[in-house]
């Protein structure tokens, strides 16, 4: 910005400091100046230039205690409002801002008179502000402190309407673009559209099911109902633990909501078995009350070689633990001996194990009887009496008859 400033008065000497007082918004340089000040409408010092030629004068700057600044002569002029979707029929503001060739805005002219044209053959304004648009001259009006304001209407729809103040030193701006609608849509006066309404808000991220097993993670899609979009099929690290839920089951969390997350972990101290049972293994599946319509598939393997001695494995069971009851609760399962797996539905998530039935005790043996030790020749206390009685009887008998036959 090249600005001529003449000062009265005493030279001032070489070191003194001269205040300026910027009279506009922008910066620009001053001549004789050893430093740019930093902005106009801020008070800034400098340091005045040296009598180099020796002759009392310091580059035809005098002495003077302030000195304002003014900007250029006029460049061109922005077209502003603060909406550009304005309603057919309906008046708006516009702001005209004359700028030097700096952007200083040029507030010392108030008497450039600036013509306003627009590229809608229906835009009209009002200059003098009695509310009547479109009269002669309204088009016209004179800066203040180089800007003012002006009322424009236009009485047809359309999009990138423009407005352009102009001057008569052909300095000029244009706005940027405006549309001009009316309510509904509807047509009368130039059949233009309406505006088109606002983007709808950006969609949120897209929803997915994670299967955590052990941390690895198997995702698919899912709906904002929670149904999934894809067959799922996820299998432990370890092959222990397989899960399979079908598209289209519905699969929810203990909110009500979609499930973003289900997970499995181990429970290495689990409640005790129920009475006569063994539990093999042990499972959390969660979160706890996520449900699913209809049931998702759990499969578990197992050891045969692990199993309490004496199992069948075809007496395997699944059971889930119900918290509230305290007890195991058994599910129907399907054991397969060829994959040493079971495989059972399950419609919530809580804590399954697997449980083998303890096996029956095996029977006493039938004791045999001890024989009883064969007699020897020594006679029984019976024997020697029927003897003795024996014995009595013959010797009494021939005693008796020779009494019988001397009677």
């Amino acid at each position: 910005m090249v600005i001529t400033v003449t000062i009265t008065g005493a030279a001032p000497v070489s070191g003194d400091t001269i205040t300026v007082v910027y009279g506009d918004t922008s910066g620009g340089a001053q001549p004789g100046a050893a430093a740019t000040p930093s902005g106009d409408g801020r008070i800034d010092t400098f340091t005045t230039a040296s009598d180099t030629d020796g002759d009392g004068t310091f580059a035809g700057i005098a002495a003077s205690p302030t000195v304002t600044v003014n900007p250029a002569a006029i460049d061109h002029y922005t077209v502003t409002s603060t909406f550009y979707t304005q309603l057919r029929g309906l008046a708006f503001t516009v702001t005209v801002t004359a700028y030097d060739q700096y952007d200083n805005m040029v507030t010392t002219d108030s008497t450039t008179l600036v013509t306003m044209s627009s590229s809608s053959a229906t835009m009209a304004f009002d200059g003098d502000g009695n509310g009547t648009f479109g009269e002669a001259g309204d088009d016209i009006k004179m800066l203040t402190a180089g800007t003012f304001d002006i009322q424009a209407r236009d009485t047809s729809v359309g999009a990138g309407v423009t407005i352009t103040a102009t001057d008569p030193n052909t300095k000029k701006g244009t706005s940027s673009p405006y549309t001009i609608y009316v309510l509904g849509g509807g047509g009368g006066g130039g059949g233009a559209p309406a505006p088109p309404p606002p983007p709808p808000p950006p969609s949120p991220p897209p929803l997915e099911l994670e299967v955590n097993l052990w941390d690895d993670v198997t995702s698919a899609a899912i709906d904002e109902d929670g149904v999934l979009a894809e067959d799922i099929t996820a299998t432990s690290p370890d092959g222990m633990v397989s899960i399979d839920i079908a598209q289209g089951t519905q699969v929810l969390g203990p909110d009500g909501g979609p499930l973003a997350e289900l997970t499995v972990e181990t429970i290495s101290e689990p409640p005790d078995a129920p009475e006569g049972h063994h539990i093999v293994s042990a499972f959390d599946f969660g979160p706890d009350d996520s449900s699913f319509d209809p049931s998702l598939e759990i499969t578990i393997e197992y050891d045969p070689e692990a199993l309490p001695e004496g199992v069948d494995e075809a007496s395997l069971l699944i059971a889930y633990y119900d918290e509230a009851a305290g007890e195991w609760v058994f599910v129907p399962g399907e054991v397969d001996p060829a994959t040493n797996t079971v495989t059972f539905s399950a419609a919530h998530f809580t804590a399954f194990a697997l449980l083998a039935a303890a096996p029956a005790p095996a029977p006493a043996p039938t004791p045999t009887p001890t024989p009883t030790p064969a007699a020897g020749l020594g006679l029984g206390t019976w024997t020697w009496a029927g003897i003795g009685i024996g014995v009595l009887a013959l010797i009494g008998l021939p005693i008796w008859l020779i009494i019988r036959r001397h009677s």
